[in-house]
């Protein structure tokens, strides 16, 4: 018995996240991801990291969009996808000053090689070839495992007054600059709960990383713009919010009524 409940323990770390845990890398987030949307599920709140770090390729797409948003005004929106074991970052989609809709088509085949025994495994995105790489064909998945992980999209500089904001972005910019970045919308919201997305992504001048739990409603058509903050998002839907600096390690923000075990 002492076996199978070990066993069962094991498949809820899997699936829901090791308990108190501090940090999660890049891969860890991606890894944990995939199979939350595998198995249909979103984790406890109790089990998500009190921060996240990522790697050089992935900040260097985060300030891309950033600097084309911030020469022009117009919100920019990248995806991420998992497949066959690689991470592939979709071409840039432009949008206008308040919109920016997601796209991006990714597909993945297996080129015989001249020598019988390896493969080339070709991704495309927008059927234009993003990586390939010479595979054995023992390495050769039976079963392609292709995955949407999450968008992530940038707002631009927004004159104070005309949108919503964040406190610590007002904080910041109040008195040094004229402008400030609006935050999550409720439509960006909406979106993430309707699509089933566990994970969305907001660059404005940092990252904001938001994952949805276990406790968040699965109705959320009542909530608007002047709703957006912080605090509504932790307590009252139930997200983990994480905050930082490009190049830095993402925090998880509080909100008012945070307990004592995620502090």
């Amino acid at each position: 018995m002492a076996n199978f409940n070990d066993l069962l323990k094991g498949i809820g770390k899997l699936l829901f996240g090791g308990s108190k845990s501090t940090s999660w890398t890049y891969g860890d987030l991606n890894r944990k991801l995939a199979v939350w949307k595998e198995n249909r599920i979103f984790p406890y709140l109790s089990n998500l990291p009190k921060s996240i770090s990522f790697n050089k390729d992935f900040w260097d797409h985060i300030v891309q969009i950033y600097k084309k948003t911030q020469s022009d005004g117009l919100e920019r929106s990248i995806s991420i996808f998992w497949v066959d074991g690689e991470l592939v970052v979709t071409s840039i989609v432009t949008g206008t000053e308040s919109k920016v809709t997601s796209k991006g088509v990714v597909s993945v085949k297996y080129d015989r090689d001249s020598n019988p025994k390896y493969f080339i495994k070709r991704i495309y995105v927008d059927d234009k070839e993003y990586s390939h790489e010479r595979l054995y064909y023992e390495n050769i998945p039976k079963k392609t495992d292709l995955k949407y992980l999450f968008n992530l999209h940038t707002h631009p500089p927004r004159e104070q007054g005309t949108r919503w904001y964040t406190e610590v972005q007002t904080e910041k910019l109040a008195g040094a600059d004229p402008s400030a970045y609006s935050f999550f919308s409720a439509t960006d919201i909406k979106s993430q709960v309707k699509t089933g997305s566990a994970i969305s992504g907001l660059v404005t001048d940092r990252l904001w990383i938001l994952i949805r739990s276990s406790e968040t409603p699965n109705y959320v058509d009542y909530i608007e713009d002047k709703d957006m903050n912080v605090e509504f998002l932790v307590d009252k839907l139930h997200f983990a919010v994480y905050e930082g600096y490009f190049w830095e390690s993402l925090h998880r923000r509080r909100g008012s009524m945070l307990d004592e075990e995620n502090e």
